[in-house]
């Protein structure tokens, strides 16, 4: 049985096919504070429903990020980037409780991007912590 979830207003449902592929956490910390997604490879990843882009030229990688978003609730679902080709970077957000499974989701098993931290913030113990995103 796949996981499903879905933006906040359902317009955009995203589900992964293989239910046991494991959905591994990774905490990206953007200079806009951070992101808990998880990324796989865009064959175990099926969206339906319409969405909108925009080509993010500023992102912490260099890389040209395509960051894909409901078009009517302005959900953040899914970034492409050059830097994972083949794997689509989902947002963990978007299984919130969906099949009972969103409570329990497994802590992250990276941190990424963190030379972007806040002086205020810190990094979570015994989770491997990388500058950049590599």
């Amino acid at each position: 049985m796949p996981l499903n979830g879905s933006c906040l207003c359902g317009q955009v449902q995203v589900a992964v096919k293989d239910s046991g592929l494991p959905l591994q956490p990774v905490v990206c910390r953007l200079p806009s504070l951070f992101s808990l997604v998880s990324i796989l490879p865009e064959e175990h990843v099926q969206f339906t429903g319409e969405t909108k882009s925009f080509a993010d030229k500023g992102s912490a990688s260099g890389n040209v990020l395509q960051r894909h978003f409901c078009g009517n609730c302005g959900s953040q679902v899914q970034s492409v980037s050059p830097a994972y080709a083949g794997q689509a970077i989902i947002k963990m957000g978007l299984f919130a409780e969906s099949d009972g499974w969103g409570k329990d989701i497994q802590a992250p098993v990276a941190q990424i991007f963190i030379r972007n931290n806040k002086q205020w913030e810190t990094l979570l113990d015994g989770v491997p912590a990388v500058q950049d995103g590599s």
